[in-house]
């Protein structure tokens, strides 16, 4: 049994078995296993013979998904809910900062801009595409990725195996 709080929230070891998170948040370990199922965040690693470890910041989440499910009375999808508005809010979004940046970068600041005008609006994002030495310098050549839609893979799977039938019956027949 743990002595002191430090240990009770997970914070002296870096992993620690089901068996151990179950007897700290308090509920058998088949809840914590269908907890990982409808929370997304959850995700605790698994060691060589596949056992679940948890890191102390997946004890802290258990503890609050308890906390909001038994004390508070939430559903599971209301604290699923209630959990992703609790991260949003504590991530802040990262703005590039290129007017005190040390080195300078090969683009004018209208194309800097606009590039990052367009990630935004279209949901695009930015790939480098290659990588290469330039004399003393790195050099990363960048560009504009859009993912494929979902049939847009379709087609682009089912013109594969076509292709790939064609093939194989040309080389059956020779």
């Amino acid at each position: 049994m743990p002595s002191t709080k430090m240990e009770a929230n997970g914070d002296s070891k870096l992993y620690r078995s089901i068996s151990e998170v179950s007897d700290l948040v308090g509920v058998k370990p088949h809840v914590l296993r269908y907890w990982e199922t409808q929370f997304g965040m959850l995700r605790p690693r698994k060691n060589r013979a596949g056992n679940r470890m948890y890191r102390p910041d997946e004890v802290k989440l258990l503890l609050q998904i308890k906390e909001l499910l038994y004390a508070r009375r939430f559903t599971i999808a209301g604290a699923r809910r209630r959990l992703l508005d609790e991260r949003k809010e504590d991530i802040p979004q990262v703005e590039l900062g290129f007017a005190d940046a040390e080195r300078k970068l090969l683009l004018h600041r209208a194309e800097i801009i606009r590039m990052g005008i367009t990630i935004k609006q279209k949901g695009l994002t930015l790939v480098p595409l290659r990588l290469y030495w330039k004399g003393n310098r790195v050099k990363v050549e960048i560009g504009l990725a859009k993912g494929k839609r979902l049939y847009d893979k379709r087609e682009a799977i089912s013109a594969r195996d076509a292709k790939r039938e064609m093939d194989r019956a040309v080389r059956t027949r020779a």
